[in-house]
């Protein structure tokens, strides 16, 4: 849908409307090239109209319209300033720009732009903003970018500075990151919770060592078996990167396993225990 221009003056149609014209009200000055300079005095249709052969007009009419009319090109130079103030009433009055072909705006110097209400922009071919220093978006309420297909993001460094974060995938789709350097969570507050749930399964896959440290208790579920595999020693990565107080504990009972069921392990090779004191009861 094309913006619409506002009434009154906008049209070409409409510049040169039907005049009332009675002699000898209508005064006519013309040059022998078919320049002319006219003044209408009819009543309820005066006018003054410069005229060259042409056919380029300035028009000035009884309704307080002006009307400026090229069919090449218009120049407007000024060595100083240049104002140009439209309007007084704010709900009613209004300004249009109706281009054929393209708009070129260069700037040397700062610009500004203001707007009181509110601002709608519509593009329906390509939108490209290109900026040589910092660009800032700011807004005292919401702020909404929506894309009907892909959004990109690429950027040297990401930072992320919120109070809630929310990612609503619950129409269906999926996310993948992938991360050639470390990838750390970490929540400051010491009374926060960290939450993974999956209406599904939970993968973990790493193709070196994984170590976990947890200062307070340690709880692990299952309504199912419980199943794992060691192919090699369990101990192999432990001596060359674990974490202080990972392999030595200070407490005896930090690793407590109760069990209310059975327990069966199959070993195709030996079972290993090293210990001070082993109790089997």
């Amino acid at each position: 849908m094309a913006i619409n221009l506002f009434a009154g003056g906008s049209n070409l149609a409409n510049l040169l409307a039907k005049v009332k014209i009675r002699y000898p009200r209508n005064y006519v000055q013309s040059t022998s090239a078919g320049h002319m300079f006219e003044m209408n005095n009819t009543k309820e249709g005066e006018y003054i109209r410069l005229l060259n052969a042409n056919g380029n007009f300035l028009n000035l009419d009884e309704k307080n319209n002006n009307s400026l009319v090229s069919y090449n090109d218009t120049y407007i130079l000024s060595d100083h300033n240049l104002v140009i103030r439209i309007g007084k009433d704010v709900k009613n009055d209004r300004m249009a720009l109706h281009v054929v072909g393209d708009v070129n705006i260069y700037v040397e110097g700062d610009m500004h732009s203001e707007v009181e209400g509110d601002r709608f922009d519509r593009v329906n071919g390509n939108y490209q903003m290109q900026v040589g220093g910092v660009c800032t978006i700011q807004s005292d309420e919401n702020l909404a970018i929506q894309a009907k297909n892909e959004m990109k993001l690429e950027s040297n460094a990401y930072t992320n500075k919120t109070t809630f974060l929310e990612n609503d995938l619950s129409e269906g789709g999926s996310v993948k990151e992938n991360v050639k350097g470390n990838y750390e969570i970490k929540i400051q507050k010491r009374a926060s919770t960290f939450s993974v749930s999956s209406d599904g399964d939970v993968r973990m896959r790493a193709d070196g060592c994984r170590y976990e440290k947890v200062g307070g208790n340690y709880l692990t579920q299952v309504s199912g078996k419980v199943k794992t595999q060691v192919d090699g020693e369990s101990k192999s990565c432990i001596d060359g990167g674990a974490f202080d107080g990972m392999i030595s504990s200070p407490d005896s009972n930090a690793y407590k396993l109760n069990v209310t069921g059975n327990i069966k392990g199959d070993a195709t090779g030996n079972i290993d225990l090293d210990a001070s004191n082993i109790y089997l009861n």
